[in-house]
């Protein structure tokens, strides 16, 4: 087997290393530049302790205040007040649900947005995404090449949803090599 590797190595593949490991050390250095700089993680956010009429939690950058109303049939944000078609006995479980199902559809709109914007003007494709519900990171991108961003970016405002989207996005263009640099290992 070693003989194979080798051979390999020695071809045309070498040269398609170098610039693979060079993409993947920037994509490295991006991720420790932003948790050295105080960057908040997804579960380091100011997020309420109890889910309940009056808390305040981050929503695009600001303050929203949760409003508990019976009165309403949907969910409306007005101004800085996220008006909830709830009970003031709603439980605790209820309240989060409700608000946390209200992010996520305004994440996929916010992220979107984001990456429309972005990828002209890296010129690129917009590539396949899909929200991710892993706490702790806000994205990654898999084997298959597709973006994977976490809701809770929702919480940031804009222009931090943004540069955070952006760092993903050259780790597409890694991804889309990996298959080409391993087409010469197939033996023939």
């Amino acid at each position: 087997m070693k003989p194979q590797l080798d051979l390999f190595l020695s071809r045309a593949a070498r040269p398609r290393i170098e610039p693979a490991l060079r993409q993947g050390r920037r994509a490295i250095a991006g991720k420790l530049t932003g948790k050295l700089a105080g960057k908040p993680l997804a579960s380091k956010l100011p997020l309420p302790a109890r889910w309940q009429d009056g808390v305040r939690f981050p929503f695009l950058g600001r303050d929203i205040l949760l409003c508990l109303d019976g009165g309403r049939d949907s969910i409306a944000l007005c101004g800085e007040t996220l008006h909830l078609p709830l009970p003031p006995q709603a439980d605790e479980t209820q309240i989060k649900d409700s608000v946390q199902g209200w992010l996520q559809t305004q994440a996929r709109r916010a992220i979107a947005a984001q990456l429309a914007a972005a990828c002209p003007r890296l010129g690129m494709a917009l590539p396949p995404w899909r929200l991710s519900f892993a706490a702790g990171v806000w994205g990654s991108v898999d084997a298959a090449g597709c973006l994977r961003l976490s809701w809770r970016l929702v919480h940031l405002a804009p222009e931090d949803m943004g540069r955070v989207i952006g760092r993903f996005l050259p780790q597409l263009h890694a991804a889309a090599a990996m298959p080409e640099l391993w087409a010469d290992a197939v033996p023939a």
